[in-house]
């Protein structure tokens, strides 16, 4: 399985259109979307624009918590 990773993933509008590109590419159906920002708040914001727009392309979305001192 390939795994993406979006580094500074909190800007709502980019992530979510670079993630439906990818999810139009049959060859990434099954890839790993991880995303990072500073701001794990955004990101959750994100994941939720995210599942939204695309759920059913989506299989689920995780939401592990930050360790303490990570940020």
């Amino acid at each position: 399985m390939v795994s993406i990773a979006f580094i500074g993933a909190g800007s709502v509008v980019f992530t979510r259109q670079l993630v439906a590109d990818i999810l139009r590419l049959p060859e990434l159906a099954d890839a790993r979307l991880v995303l990072h920002d500073i701001d794990p708040e955004q990101i959750w914001a994100v994941c939720d624009e995210l599942a939204a727009a695309h759920g059913a392309l989506l299989p689920e979305v995780l939401r592990a918590p930050v360790p303490a001192g990570a940020l």
